[in-house]
């Protein structure tokens, strides 16, 4: 019998679930600066604006979107509207693999004829096969709808990926031999950090223990988060614990004390007076 040898399909993006899809209204008004809680999660997720003009604060730039315009905002990086007029949107939040391909993240892409059909037929899809889970639930994101075809799910989940390769091959960022610029470098590396410390979050480090632990000199750690966050590390670190410490709270499985403990703050009077002076409430 003759032999015969296969080429493997590279598998160079695969979108493994989504999380959230939903159609959003903005209001023209900014939020106050006491509301600006904001989001900030493991996971992409992407808004398209349908309708008007609209800003949006992620990781620490403000981005002016107008209708046809994309962005995609990287894990991890804190975003809420600015404002700029009455506008509707829509979100798709979903966890996926990029493998080796080059950061996509926190960009605005202007999206084509062809692009814009596709994008508008994926939400209108994600939306019909997954609705918002029962409330109150102390999980977010949401769950398939009952009676979904495998055909219709498995899809979805194609057409979501070819969607993001199409944006990739008209952001011209397809050529994997082209090396990487400074600024992709350095948005790799800030990720790294943000893994680092999310995996720390019970942890109390100082500058240092961050930049040892990265392997990066305690100047170039704080140029990375004054560029991409306009923060310094440690504050930011504390932004991401109290992240954390909203949703545990959430949750309703843990008292103050425990959430406190689980994130290591000092004390819980220290956590507390932390909590409502950046974020405007008492944990309570």
């Amino acid at each position: 019998m003759r032999q015969y040898e296969s080429e493997a399909i590279p598998e160079y993006l695969s979108v493994r679930s989504i999380v959230a899809a939903l159609t959003v209204r903005f209001s023209p008004d900014p939020l106050p600066s006491c509301e600006r809680f904001g989001e900030t999660h493991d996971f992409p997720e992407m808004l398209y604006l349908r309708e008007g003009e609209h800003s949006m604060f992620v990781g620490g730039r403000v981005y002016d979107l107008k209708r046809g315009q994309l962005i995609i905002y990287a894990p991890l990086n804190l975003h809420y509207g600015m404002g700029g007029g009455a506008s509707q949107g829509s979100i798709i939040s979903f966890k996926a693999d990029f493998g080796a391909l080059p950061s996509i993240y926190n960009r605005v892409i202007t999206l084509n004829m062809e692009q814009r059909e596709m994008i508008e037929q994926i939400i209108e899809e994600s939306e019909s096969c997954y609705t918002r889970r029962s409330y109150p639930s102390p999980v977010g994101g949401m769950i398939l709808r009952e009676g979904i075809s495998e055909y219709r799910i498995q899809k979805l989940k194609r057409d979501l990926e070819l969607f993001l390769i199409d944006l990739y091959r008209s952001e011209g960022l397809l050529n994997k031999d082209a090396p990487k610029t400074k600024k992709e470098r350095r948005e790799e590396e800030f990720l790294e950090i943000l893994a680092f410390l999310r995996d720390r979050l019970s942890e109390n480090l100082s500058v240092e223990d961050v930049a040892r632990g990265v392997s990066m000199s305690i100047s170039k750690l704080k140029l990375l988060f004054r560029e991409f966050t306009g923060s310094g590390p440690i504050n930011y670190f504390i932004d991401m614990k109290l992240e954390k410490s909203k949703e545990l709270i959430k949750s309703g499985f843990y008292n103050l004390t425990e959430v406190s403990e689980a994130l290591g703050f000092s004390s819980l009077h220290y956590f507390s007076r932390l909590f409502k002076a950046r974020v405007g409430m008492s944990p309570s």
